[in-house]
């Protein structure tokens, strides 16, 4: 939620004590055009919401589960449920290659209790929640990239045989094999780099929103970045966003790389299942597939050449179910 919503300080002191919120906003598409299905029933006491989600990260290790929903009047709504509350049913159902610990399963809502003081309408959102998430991704990817240039150096230098045709007896004295892991090492840098560049654009959105909030206590519609507040907030928004869209296509690269050509380091053996470095490539390219890099690389280069709003939402497609 925006900052100076009246709720805001209340949840954020829950979030602060320990309290842990997942998330529970996509559905599985079944035809094109398909749009959000749960629905929230206001008329209730206490108020429901009731539908089926997938992607659901995080909820099965959740005190509470954010539910993205549809009021009577077709409004977007997010709504805060007792993940342990009666009618929640989660499912550790998640069969991606990767990330396999993140619950990104199935949760389904029956008629499930809505606490009075967690319904937040859409232009709550604070306007930078789209960098923060992608932030978080962002994180991850540049923390695979290390653990793959970390775990490669450490294999390499367990390594006691070398190929016949190495430079060296031992592989850790091998140049071609110090080289491949210079090369893992450097993508992990570019991706640790770019990503904390992304922060602190972020962070200098964030002051900006913060000052704004002082004198503008309202929260403004976030429906994209050139209404999320003052003209100075967009700017410095817009700042963060090209930064994180950035992040995101340089970071992708550097992971995908990283834990490709850790193998170039290694013998054989590095591909048995017991060493699990697969799981750096996997976990890489789950991340990597929530955003799709064309997408991402059009809005930076619509920003450069045409100076166009960063924000993913603010040219979407109409999508239209077929026609019988």
């Amino acid at each position: 939620m925006a900052p100076g919503c009246p709720r805001w300080s209340e949840w954020l002191d829950r979030i602060a004590s320990g309290d842990i919120v997942g998330g529970a906003w996509s559905e599985r598409a079944t035809v094109p055009g398909a749009g959000n299905s749960t629905r929230f029933d206001a008329t209730t006491v206490p108020p429901t919401v009731t539908g089926t989600k997938y992607y659901s990260t995080g909820s099965i290790y959740g005190d509470w589960i954010s539910v993205a929903a549809k009021a009577a009047d077709d409004s977007d709504v997010f709504v805060l449920v007792d993940a342990h509350g009666e009618g929640v049913e989660l499912f550790d159902d998640w069969d991606g290659i990767g990330q396999r610990l993140t619950g990104s399963g199935t949760t389904v809502f029956d008629r499930s209790a809505v606490a009075g003081d967690a319904v937040f309408r859409s232009d709550e959102r604070a306007p930078h929640q789209e960098i923060i998430y992608q932030i978080v991704l962002l994180t991850s990817l540049a923390g695979v990239a290390l653990s793959a240039r970390d775990e490669g150096a450490a294999a390499v230098r367990a390594r006691v045989r070398n190929y016949p045709q190495g430079l060296a007896a031992a592989p850790r004295d091998d140049a071609i094999v110090q080289e491949a892991i210079g090369g893992v090492a450097a993508a992990a840098a570019a991706a640790r780099s770019i990503v904390l560049n992304a922060a602190s654009e972020l962070d200098a959105g964030l002051a900006e929103l913060e000052r704004d909030a002082v004198t503008s206590p309202i929260p403004q519609p976030a429906a994209s970045f050139e209404n999320s507040a003052s003209s100075g907030t967009a700017n410095q928004l817009r700042a963060a966003a090209v930064a994180t869209w950035e992040a995101q296509l340089v970071a992708a690269d550097a992971a995908l790389r990283a834990s490709t050509e850790l193998y170039d380091a290694l013998g054989s053996s590095a591909v048995e299942r017991s060493t699990g470095l697969d799981r750096h490539w996997r976990n890489a390219r789950t991340l990597v597939s929530h955003n799709p890099r064309g997408y991402k690389g059009r809005l930076v280069g619509d920003w450069y050449i045409n100076r166009a709003d960063p924000s993913p939402w603010a040219r979407q497609h109409e999508a239209h179910a077929p026609q019988n």
